[in-house]
């Protein structure tokens, strides 16, 4: 019995510390909340982060904060009717507005224990994956698993590298390694990324750690006569909504946390992201090495059936040229006038050395044909030659409409058109169908005739759908390799299906499948 009225006595105890521990928690809260009101419009502090937030040109010449970071704060924050206040300085800065009560918030921000004592932190709302972009004999020299690896590596290399002030780089282990007075010899802290671009073109550092998509949007479309490649580090880190403790109410935060919850899931969300992570990570994508090699050997394909054909029209060596140019360059210009309607001028982009290379077989192709008649003056009337050259028009007209499906969908979402199920599928049936059309069209000759079209274009459309579905399906967390796999699908699967469908002669779809061997009625 005693001992049951030491334990009751203990329980009663215990039951008043936690009540007195909890009331002091709230307490604390009430106090660093107790004069502030639920704000109804909050200053948000923000730097150049493109393409996350930057200021762009408006059709009267002012310019407006934008990006994706900006257009997921305004469209959470209007979940919740908050109205919101821009203010630029750098990142560095915006801390320490954050910390002063001069910001009320600011976006893009990880998770720290410092900063936890002057912010709270929304839910994460997108993941930020940090990558190395470094000159490439020095990329070739790095091989490591994990970051104690690489900071070995860093330090053995002597890598001299830039860094943003006031960044955390995921891991804080790194981050400390790159702040580290100790290695400051080899790591230089620049203000923005501007500053930290303009070191790598000055040959201050030999490269830069980055978020991937701000990485690669920084060093696409600058000359440097150094080659940079990315080095991707396996960092992956959720950025947060940072609030000031001075000015903004716990109230606020929870509101901003139901939202972000809400605006995950939704369409509106995985549409922001697509529209502008696609926007970097394809013309990454088109840029790259093997997709160079497979729009040249695309352009090469029609070259070469320009050339077929064209010996049949017994064309001139100019004429030659036009056929085997035409279907590449013609699609594309259909294309871009398309898109570029509105701003009344050409955006073309079709890189010249392309026309060397065409050039240069058409020369070749020329010779050997002129050549090849000159000692065989039958070789019109060698019908196992003339089918096999059938096949090999059928073959690179297949490969090269296969590879212009890709030009096609992807200048839809550069562009921004909308929908990406509609505009997709149409802009891949002018840029892999238009030029072959036109070049037909010209010839108008039984060269056409004898080889046989099949569902050709048909098929083109239906892998542009695939495409521009592959692409909207992984729309809410794209990444360079998704598309560079959906790429190789399509061109293969468009290619092969293709073939199969001239092997097995399948015919143009009519109202009537007319027999040539019919005699008319009298």
């Amino acid at each position: 019995m005693k001992i049951l009225k030491l334990f009751i006595f203990i329980l009663l105890i215990s039951k008043n510390f936690y009540a007195l521990s909890i009331g002091a928690n709230e307490q604390q809260a009430i106090l660093e909340c107790e004069w502030t009101s639920d704000k109804k419009t909050l200053i948000n502090a923000w730097y150049i982060n493109e393409p996350y937030q930057y200021l762009m040109a408006t059709s009267n010449g002012h310019t407006t904060v934008s990006g994706m970071d900006i257009e997921l704060i305004n469209a959470i924050a209007a979940k919740i009717g908050i109205n919101i206040e821009y203010n630029q300085d750098s990142w560095y800065q915006d801390q320490l507005d954050i910390q002063s009560g001069n910001a009320n918030m600011t976006a893009g921000a990880t998770y720290t224990t410092e900063r936890s004592n002057y912010a709270y932190f929304s839910k994460p709302y997108r993941l930020e994956e940090l990558s190395l972009f470094i000159i490439e004999p020095l990329a070739k020299k790095l091989n490591f698993q994990n970051i104690n690896e690489l900071k070995a590596q860093i330090r053995l290399f002597n890598l001299q590298l830039g860094i943003v002030k006031g960044t955390v780089y995921g891991d804080h282990k790194f981050t400390d390694f790159l702040y580290n007075e100790q290695n400051q010899d080899i790591i230089r802290i620049y203000q923005n990324n501007m500053e930290l671009i303009n070191g790598l073109i000055k040959k201050e550092i030999d490269g830069f750690i980055s978020d991937r998509i701000v990485g690669a949007i920084n060093i696409l479309g600058r000359t440097m006569d150094r080659n940079i490649l990315e080095v991707p580090l396996n960092i992956k880190t959720p950025l947060h909504l940072m609030f000031s403790k001075k000015n903004v109410s716990l109230n606020i935060v929870e509101q901003f946390n139901f939202a972000i919850d809400d605006f995950i899931a939704s369409n509106e969300y995985k549409k922001i992201i697509k529209t502008y992570m696609y926007h970097i990570l394809l013309p990454k994508s088109i840029d790259s090495r093997w997709c160079h090699v497979i729009c040249l050997l695309g352009c090469l394909a029609f070259a070469f059936a320009g050339i077929i054909l064209s010996s049949r029209k017994n064309s001139t060596l100019f004429g030659t040229f036009l056929f085997a140019v035409l279907p590449s360059v013609s699609s594309c210009i259909m294309l871009d006038l398309i898109v570029n309607h509105d701003t009344g001028h050409l955006n073309f982009y079709f890189t010249p050395s392309y026309f060397y290379y065409i050039f240069i077989v058409v020369l070749l192709g020329f010779t050997i044909i002129k050549l090849f008649s000159y000692y065989n003056k039958q070789i019109a009337e060698d019908h196992y030659l003339e089918q096999s050259l059938n096949n090999i028009i059928a073959i690179c007209d297949s490969f090269g409409q296969a590879t212009f499906i890709i030009i096609g969908v992807v200048m839809v979402i550069i562009h921004k058109i909308e929908p990406l199920s509609f505009w997709g599928p149409f802009c891949a049936f002018i840029t892999a169908n238009c030029g072959v059309i036109l070049r037909d069209l010209i010839m108008k000759e039984n060269a056409i005739k004898m080889v046989q079209r099949g569902v050709s274009i048909e098929i083109t459309v239906l892998w542009g759908i695939a495409f521009s579905v592959l692409l909207d399906m992984y729309g809410s967390n794209p990444n360079y390799h998704t598309i560079k796999y959906s790429m190789i699908i399509v061109i293969s699967g468009a290619f092969i299906t293709s073939l199969l469908v001239y092997h097995f002669g399948f015919l143009e779809w009519r109202f009537r499948n007319e027999s040539p061997n019919l005699e008319k009625p009298t």
